[in-house]
C-alpha cells in the first residue's frame, strides 16, 4: 500500500511483492525487485542499493531521483539534499543544482538559500536582537 495524497487513503500498490515490501515514508517504498514512489516504479533503480536521501530525493548510487523522475547527469556519490527551515528542499552534487526536479543555476541556488536565511532571520528578529547584543 501507498498513501495516495489525492484521496488521503491507503491504496494497494500493484506489482509489489507483499512479503518483502517496506515503506520508508514520504511516498517511498521498496520490495525485493523494485523501488517505488507512490504508485510509480523508479525505472532502473536497484532496490538492494537504494537509499532515501531526504524529502523527495533518493539514489541507488548509480541513478539519482526526485520522486519517480531520474535526475540526469548527477554524480550520486557527491549528491546532497539541503533542507531549509522554511520547508523547501534543494539538492546539488557541486556541479548541478536542483529545486525539486528542475535544474537551476548556482546563482539561483545561492539566491534561494540567502532568501531562506533572510526569512529565518526576520522570523526570529526579536530573539536575535535580544540574545546577540
Amino acid at each position: 500500500y501507498y498513501h495516495d495524497q489525492m484521496t488521503g487513503r491507503a491504496t494497494p500498490l500493484k506489482n509489489a511483492d507483499v512479503n518483502s515490501f517496506m515503506s520508508f515514508g514520504n511516498g517511498f517504498g521498496r520490495d525485493k525487485n523494485s523501488v517505488f514512489y507512490e504508485k510509480f516504479k523508479l525505472i532502473g533503480a536497484n532496490p538492494d542499493k537504494w537509499l532515501h536521501l531526504g524529502k523527495d530525493y533518493s539514489t541507488d548510487q548509480i541513478k539519482t531521483y526526485h520522486r519517480n523522475k531520474e535526475l540526469k547527469g548527477v554524480n550520486p556519490g557527491m549528491f546532497r539534499v539541503v533542507l531549509t527551515d522554511t520547508g523547501r528542499a534543494y539538492a546539488t552534487d557541486g556541479e548541478l543544482y536542483f529545486k525539486n526536479d528542475v535544474k537551476i543555476t548556482k546563482q539561483e541556488f545561492v539566491n534561494d538559500m540567502n532568501h531562506d536565511l533572510e526569512s529565518i532571520i526576520k522570523k526570529h528578529e526579536s530573539f536575535i536582537k535580544f540574545h546577540c547584543k
